[in-house]
Protein backbone atom coordinates (compact mmCIF):
# COMPACT_ATOMS: atom_id res chain seq x y z
CA UNK A 1 0.00 0.00 0.00
CA UNK A 2 0.89 3.65 0.01
CA UNK A 3 3.67 4.59 2.42
CA UNK A 4 4.90 1.00 2.88
CA UNK A 5 7.97 1.31 0.67
CA UNK A 6 10.22 -0.23 3.33
CA UNK A 7 8.78 -3.72 2.89
CA UNK A 8 7.02 -5.51 0.02
CA UNK A 9 3.30 -5.90 0.62
CA UNK A 10 3.44 -9.69 0.30
CA UNK A 11 6.05 -9.85 3.08
CA UNK A 12 3.93 -7.63 5.30
CA UNK A 13 0.78 -9.71 4.70
CA UNK A 14 2.67 -12.95 5.35
CA UNK A 15 4.08 -11.56 8.57
CA UNK A 16 0.65 -10.63 9.86
CA UNK A 17 -0.80 -14.00 8.93
CA UNK A 18 1.95 -15.93 10.73
CA UNK A 19 1.77 -13.90 13.95
CA UNK A 20 -0.33 -15.53 16.63
CA UNK A 21 -0.25 -18.00 19.45
CA UNK A 22 2.76 -20.17 20.21
CA UNK A 23 3.22 -23.11 22.56
CA UNK A 24 3.80 -21.02 25.67
CA UNK A 25 0.26 -19.65 25.47
CA UNK A 26 1.49 -16.13 24.74
CA UNK A 27 1.65 -14.21 21.50
CA UNK A 28 4.54 -13.87 19.10
CA UNK A 29 4.91 -11.01 16.63
CA UNK A 30 6.87 -12.30 13.63
CA UNK A 31 9.43 -11.98 12.10
CA UNK A 32 11.19 -11.88 15.44
CA UNK A 33 14.15 -9.59 15.01
CA UNK A 34 14.45 -5.86 15.59
CA UNK A 35 10.71 -5.20 15.54
CA UNK A 36 9.58 -1.63 15.00
CA UNK A 37 6.62 0.22 16.46
CA UNK A 38 4.96 -0.18 13.03
CA UNK A 39 5.46 -3.98 13.12
CA UNK A 40 3.81 -4.19 16.55
CA UNK A 41 1.00 -1.79 15.56
CA UNK A 42 0.18 -3.82 12.44
CA UNK A 43 0.18 -7.08 14.39
CA UNK A 44 -2.20 -5.90 17.12
CA UNK A 45 -4.46 -3.94 14.72
CA UNK A 46 -4.83 -7.07 12.57
CA UNK A 47 -5.41 -9.25 15.64
CA UNK A 48 -8.19 -6.96 16.88
CA UNK A 49 -9.74 -6.87 13.41
CA UNK A 50 -9.80 -10.68 13.25
CA UNK A 51 -11.51 -10.89 16.64
CA UNK A 52 -14.28 -8.63 15.39
CA UNK A 53 -14.97 -6.83 18.68
CA UNK A 54 -16.12 -3.38 17.55
CA UNK A 55 -15.76 -2.03 21.12
CA UNK A 56 -11.97 -2.53 21.20
CA UNK A 57 -9.24 -0.72 19.31
CA UNK A 58 -5.49 -0.26 19.37
CA UNK A 59 -4.36 2.49 21.70
CA UNK A 60 -0.87 3.90 22.09
CA UNK A 61 2.06 1.84 20.80
CA UNK A 62 5.44 3.11 21.96
CA UNK A 63 8.99 2.07 22.65
CA UNK A 64 9.44 1.51 26.39
CA UNK A 65 13.19 0.87 26.19
CA UNK A 66 15.81 -0.53 23.82
CA UNK A 67 14.32 -4.04 23.99
CA UNK A 68 10.60 -3.47 24.58
CA UNK A 69 7.62 -1.98 22.74
CA UNK A 70 4.32 -1.58 24.58
CA UNK A 71 0.89 -1.77 22.93
CA UNK A 72 -2.34 -0.69 24.58
CA UNK A 73 -5.74 -2.20 23.82
CA UNK A 74 -8.48 0.31 24.66
CA UNK A 75 -12.25 0.59 24.34
CA UNK A 76 -13.70 2.89 21.69
CA UNK A 77 -14.26 5.48 24.44
CA UNK A 78 -10.58 5.33 25.44
CA UNK A 79 -10.68 3.16 28.59
CA UNK A 80 -7.59 0.98 28.99
CA UNK A 81 -8.33 -2.75 28.68
CA UNK A 82 -4.91 -4.40 28.36
CA UNK A 83 -1.24 -3.50 27.93
CA UNK A 84 1.15 -5.85 26.14
CA UNK A 85 4.94 -5.71 26.26
CA UNK A 86 6.64 -7.02 23.13
CA UNK A 87 10.29 -8.09 23.14
CA UNK A 88 11.73 -6.45 20.01
CA UNK A 89 14.21 -9.30 19.49
CA UNK A 90 12.25 -12.50 20.24
CA UNK A 91 8.83 -11.17 19.19
CA UNK A 92 7.23 -12.50 22.37
CA UNK A 93 4.29 -10.45 23.67
CA UNK A 94 3.16 -10.70 27.27
CA UNK A 95 0.53 -8.96 29.34
CA UNK A 96 1.99 -6.07 31.28
CA UNK A 97 -1.00 -5.34 33.55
Amino acid sequence: GQGSAQMPMSWKQGKMMRGGHHRGGGLRVTPAQHLSIDDVSHFFAHRLERRGNKRLKLGEVKQKDENTITAEIVTVDGSLVQVFEVDRHSGLAKRAN
